[in-house]
């Protein structure tokens, strides 16, 4: 089985905040899949993210498969008989969200007095 999957992050600045644009895709070119073989195969999966608030309101806009091309061809062959099968799946949505973080970062960790002088012969 050959798959590609491509990943482009760019950050564009917009009124000096920045936007987040992820584009995710997947291709598959063909692949052998037991005793069937399948089609091209290809879905995009583009995101854009803006904070605001110091990075505490994240408002996120996620697309699933733009193209609606969600869908596989497979055929085989056992003998005389040739197998022939389409799968389609409406998989299509787009989501907003809204994400707000209260309050500052909990510390998972906290270095002790008795570590501290072996992390520093470290460095």
């Amino acid at each position: 089985m050959r798959k590609l999957s491509a990943y482009f992050k760019s950050p564009a600045p917009i009124d000096d905040k920045p936007w987040n644009i992820v584009i995710l895709s997947t291709l598959i070119v063909m692949a052998v899949l037991a005793v069937f073989a399948t089609t091209l195969f290809f879905v995009l999966l583009p995101r854009i993210f803006k904070s605001f608030l110091a990075g505490n309101l994240i408002l996120s806009l996620r697309a699933e498969d733009v193209f609606k091309q969600n869908r596989q061809d497979a055929w085989t062959q056992l003998g005389d008989v040739n197998f022939i099968y389409k799968s389609r799946y409406d998989a299509s949505s787009v989501t907003l969200s809204v994400k707000y973080k209260f309050g500052k970062p909990v510390k998972s960790y906290a270095i002790k007095e008795s570590n501290k002088e072996g992390l520093d012969r470290i460095k």
